[in-house]
């Protein structure tokens, strides 16, 4: 009788596995045989779901974006305040983890990688574009319309710099110091929760 394989799981697990392999050698590092490595098996366990490295990167593209609308959805269950809603999700921008700051790096190194034979530009493209959308729709109702723009600007500039400064100097960047910041900007432009 064959094995009933869970082929949604076995995706996730590719492209896991592939966000691991990118945050740690860049596009570079990126082959099948490598992913296929990292999860015990052959070559052919990535090739029976994906026909090349750029459909692999476009598929973790868009598992990306659904993964975090899911995990934003979660963060805000409940939660009745707006301003604590866009804090909540201020903080989910911060690679306060582990996992956050490996996914970090692998942007990072996605984006030293953009200029080789494989295309990423409508990853960022897409990936800021759903940032910006997320924190406008937090800053509605929270800041006057004629200043929603340059909020939403200051504050995505705020969590990438401060992504980037925590991938490259993670021991001083800690989870406390990048909120920290992060209240330092709301204070300054007027939503802190006081």
């Amino acid at each position: 009788m064959p094995r009933a394989v869970d082929h949604e799981g076995r995706r996730r697990a590719i492209v896991e596995a592939t966000i691991q392999i990118i945050g740690e050698a860049g596009l570079d590092g990126l082959s099948f045989r490598a992913v296929a490595a990292r999860l015990g098996g052959s070559s052919t366990l990535v090739t029976h779901y994906y026909s090349s490295r750029q459909a692999l990167l476009d598929d973790l593209g868009v598992r990306l974006l659904r993964k975090w609308e899911d995990e934003v959805a979660r963060l805000e269950a409940g939660v009745p305040s707006p301003r604590e809603r866009l804090r909540l999700v201020l903080d989910w921008l911060l690679p306060s983890t582990k996992s956050a700051l490996r996914e970090e790096r692998a942007r990072i190194n996605l984006l030293a990688s953009r200029n080789g034979q494989l295309q990423t530009v409508h990853l960022f493209r897409a990936w800021d574009r759903h940032m910006r959308s997320l924190i406008r729709r937090h800053l509605i109702g929270l800041v006057p319309d004629d200043r929603l723009d340059t909020t939403v600007d200051l504050l995505r500039s705020l969590t990438s710099g401060i992504a980037l400064s925590t991938v490259e100097h993670p021991s001083m960047w800690t989870a406390k110091r990048q909120r920290a910041l992060v209240d330092a900007a709301l204070t300054f432009i007027g939503l802190d929760n006081s």
